[in-house]
This record gives structure tokens, C-alpha cells and sequence, in this order.
């Protein structure tokens, strides 16, 4: 089976420790089945799925390219917020701001790795952390997410994208095999 990758912008130590404040709170209190290891917290511009060496190659010399020719730019993040069901979430993530910036740094990465010859994404790009996956009781979560404690505001300048690859069975699960610095704002 070949591994699995995605490109994404990476948080700075700062972030994911606020993140991880956060979480150990809320935690207790909730039943989610996988709880993201706070080295793994990322905002996912595209995933890629399988792929072979030489096409990881190419890819990360497209990605070269589209970063170096974006500016550095300012994200935030705070809230939380859930996909799937509420009184049984898929997934709870921390909300993050969509600036403009991001909405065309991302289609540029996009169009990289669509590029190299991967499916281009028909869903509409929603940037978000992911911090558990999987609610597990039958109790709703629904009253539980009224509870929960504010995540407060944070922000970061984003300056480089990555390139990871998956490792299911780790804990971090995320190797890096690339970084992209953007240009200089």
C-alpha cells in the first residue's frame, strides 16, 4: 500500500500549546473515540491520498514554486465548531478565520498538486484544526458542546507550508517531508 499524503499549513509551537490547554479542559468531559495528538494539529490545504515517489517529487517541486511566489500572511483561530451530526459529531475542530490570503493560497496549492496529476477537490475549502474525531456515546453531544469552554483567540503569521505524510498506526501520525517557505510580506 503506498503511504498517504497532504499539504497544510503547520501551527507554531505557541498555537498548538494554547490548542492543547484547550483541549485538556474539554476533554474530560468529552467522549470522542481519537483525540489529535497536539504535534499533528494542522489546517489541511489539500489532501493528496497515495502517491508514488517520483510523483511526491514532483509535487514538492511545484509546491516550491506557488510558496515561493505568495506572501506570508496572518491567520486566526478561535471557537469551536463540529462536523456531522450534533448530537454525534464526526469530528471537533477549532474554528479558524479564512482571510483572503489563505481562500489564494490555497487555490495556488491546489492547482499545484492538481498539477502533478492529483483529483482536484469538488467540495468547497473549509480551513479548521481538527482536534477529535468520533463521538462515542450514545448521550448527545448536543448539550455538552452548549459547555464547553471558550477557546480564545490566537493569532499566528503563517510562513511556510508543509508537505506530510500519514502514518496511521503512529502517535504523532504526521511526518514531515517538506517545507515551503513563503515569500517575505
Amino acid at each position: 500500500m503506498e503511504p498517504h499524503y497532504f499539504t497544510a499549513l503547520a501551527l507554531p509551537v505557541e498555537v498548538k500549546e494554547k490548542l492543547a490547554v484547550w483541549t485538556r479542559k474539554a476533554a474530560p468531559s468529552l467522549s470522542f473515540k481519537n483525540w489529535v495528538h497536539p504535534d499533528d494539529y494542522h489546517i489541511t490545504l489539500f489532501f493528496l491520498g497515495a502517491a508514488d515517489t517520483y510523483t511526491v517529487q514532483q509535487t514538492m517541486e511545484l509546491l516550491q514554486q506557488s510558496c515561493a511566489a505568495h506572501s506570508a500572511f496572518t491567520m486566526q483561530a478561535g471557537g469551536i465548531g463540529y462536523f456531522g451530526p450534533r448530537q454525534a459529531p464526526k469530528v471537533l475542530w477549532a474554528r479558524t478565520a479564512c482571510p483572503q490570503e489563505l481562500q489564494h493560497f490555497q487555490q495556488r496549492v491546489a492547482a499545484s498538486c492538481v498539477s502533478a496529476g492529483f483529483t482536484e477537490e469538488k467540495r468547497q475549502y473549509r480551513p479548521h484544526i481538527t482536534l477529535a474525531r468520533k463521538w462515542t456515546e450514545t448521550s448527545s453531544f448536543s448539550e455538552r458542546f452548549d459547555c464547553l469552554p471558550a477557546l480564545e483567540t490566537i493569532e499566528w503569521t503563517v510562513k511556510e507550508a508543509v508537505l506530510f505524510r500519514t502514518h496511521p498506526h503512529r502517535i504523532p501520525k504526521y511526518e514531515r517531508m517538506g517545507t515551503f517557505p513563503l515569500a517575505e510580506s
